[in-house]
């Protein structure tokens, strides 16, 4: 009796353990999936991106040339503290009388002191400090720019993987329908009033469309794992996207209007106008280097040995006045001008091209709206071309060719109804990025 009973319970722990297993591979399914707004990921790209933490690396180092500059206007105070013993060669100093060694010492000295020291005026390095001051502004700007482009590839892949994922949805509904037409023409076959080669041409499109189902779902796969590699999150998670890839009310400003607005709010311009003035201060300073400056300094301690051990100090200023640099000063100029010519070149060449990609971005989008309301009038003419079709398949008035031709005609529609979806995002979103437009 009790080993029926052991039996039952062996039996029944191995009908447990594989559904217990089943379970908890379930679940630590459901863990890995995470629900992801375009606003989480644009937020944890830049946090993990590391075009933007060198950047922000490159703005910490000119905030701290920027320090360095403003030290040197500062005073610079300092204490040393010394001492000698030492013997001298009287002869050598001129002191060579008969009776007189010549050798004089040991004899020692100690030396403890405060020193000060401070330029009082010097244009070359104010002018200086003030060019640390520009260059650091276009390191700013120029983290600001990159957190832009970064927010907007991160949207752009974001809405691919939409894409990706609408395009295996019209697939597989495309092969629902397959199925229903694969059906329809068994059925005609058995009732006498279809062929084979109705059959054979229905599983050709079935099959046909199974093998546009795998690429889809490899697309869309392929998609994610590039924006969980953006946003630096773990490559086994599955994301929920919560922004549709159906864009929302959003109109483009006019040309002259947008192209306006990107030159007030464009940091790839203000990063270059920064660079512009940093070069006009560099070159004010190397005119500067000609003029002269004036220094103050001082020192105050104790001097002497165990006798004789008394505060001394020294207090003065100082002007120096360059006469010959052997063409140094000429150089630096010389060098200060043609980094000049170099910033207003960029600095046009930019506002151009912002120019350019402000209307490129206003037209993109135009025309992006104009194909999206032609594939949703292409897409319901095709579903409509369908039906029609196969009502008259259905009565026998025409062969499945038409059906089938239908069928691509509807599949046709239906990618570039989601290519234009995706092409309005990608528009909207380069509009964004070209106006400097903050996401």
């Amino acid at each position: 009796m009790w080993m029926k009973a052991v039996f039952q319970l062996v039996i029944l722990t191995m009908i447990c353990l594989p559904a217990a297993a089943a379970s908890q591979g379930q679940q630590g399914q459901q863990g890995q999936q995470r629900t992801l707004t375009l606003n989480d990921a644009i937020r944890a790209a830049l946090e993990s991106n590391a075009d933007v933490g060198i950047a922000e690396e490159v703005r910490i180092q000119a905030s701290s040339r920027v320090k360095e500059q403003y030290s040197v206007l500062l005073p610079n105070v300092g204490g040393s503290v010394g001492f000698t013993n030492q013997t001298i060669n009287l002869g050598s100093r001129g002191l060579d009388f008969p009776g007189i060694p010549h050798m004089g010492g040991p004899f020692s000295n100690l030396d403890a002191r405060f020193v000060y020291s401070q330029p009082v005026l010097d244009l070359t390095l104010i002018r200086r400090y003030r060019s640390a001051r520009e260059s650091a502004g276009s390191s700013e700007s120029d983290t600001l720019a990159v957190r832009n482009r970064v927010a907007a590839m991160v949207a752009t892949l974001y809405f691919g993987v939409q894409r990706a994922r609408a395009r295996e949805e019209s697939v597989t509904a495309q092969i629902a329908l397959d199925e229903t037409l694969l059906k329809l023409a068994n059925d005609r076959r058995e009732a006498g009033v279809g062929t084979g080669l109705d059959v054979t041409r229905a599983q050709a499109r079935l099959a046909t469309d199974q093998y546009e189902l795998v690429e889809s779902r490899d697309q869309a796969r392929t998609s994610e794992l590039r924006l969980l590699r953006a946003i630096g999150d773990s490559l086994d998670v599955r994301v929920e996207l919560t922004d549709p890839l159906a864009s929302g009310v959003f109109e483009a400003s006019p040309a002259a209007e947008a192209v306006a607005t990107a030159f007030r709010n464009r940091p790839e311009l203000r990063s270059e106008e920064s660079r512009l003035a940093a070069a006009r201060l560099t070159l004010g300073a190397a005119h500067a280097e000609a003029l002269p400056s004036i220094r103050a300094f001082a020192d105050y301690g104790n001097s002497g040995n165990r006798s004789v051990f008394i505060p001394t100090r020294t207090v003065g200023i100082q002007v120096n006045v360059p006469l010959f640099e052997g063409g140094r000063r000429a150089a630096h100029r010389e060098t200060a001008q043609s980094q000049l010519r170099q910033a207003e070149i960029r600095a046009k060449d930019v506002r151009d091209q912002i120019e350019v990609d402000v209307r490129v971005a206003v037209e993109a989008f135009a025309s992006a709206r104009e194909l999206l309301r032609a594939s949703e009038q292409s897409l319901r003419l095709a579903e409509e071309e369908l039906a029609l079709s196969r009502l008259r398949f259905e009565a026998q008035v025409t062969t499945q060719v038409d059906v089938i031709s239908a069928q691509a005609a509807l599949a046709a529609a239906r990618f570039r109804h989601v290519n234009a979806l995706f092409g309005v995002r990608s528009a909207e979103i380069e509009y964004r990025r070209a106006v400097g437009v903050s996401w």
